[in-house]
């Protein structure tokens, strides 16, 4: 039998997992709540630097969930 969660569920649980950590993770917390829906997450920073920051922290972020981020897109080389 296969089981499938709601996206509300997704949602809920990466939202108290952002709520957890956003002291050790503050932009990736700012993301995850503000900007992210199930596990699609589309923000925008100001300087290459806040942006290898937010990859760095999204990362670490969902490391600790157990999942692993992927489909990284920027228009700055130095980001990617």
């Amino acid at each position: 039998m296969c089981c499938v969660c709601s996206p509300f569920l997704i949602q809920f649980v990466a939202q108290e997992h952002a709520r957890k950590l956003s002291a050790e993770f503050p932009a990736a917390a700012e993301t995850v709540l503000k900007s992210t829906y199930v596990d699609d997450s589309m923000d925008s920073v100001v300087t290459d630097q806040k942006g290898i920051e937010l990859y760095r922290q999204l990362t670490a972020l969902w490391k600790l969930a157990g999942m692993t981020t992927q489909k990284w897109l920027s228009n700055s080389e130095e980001v990617l």
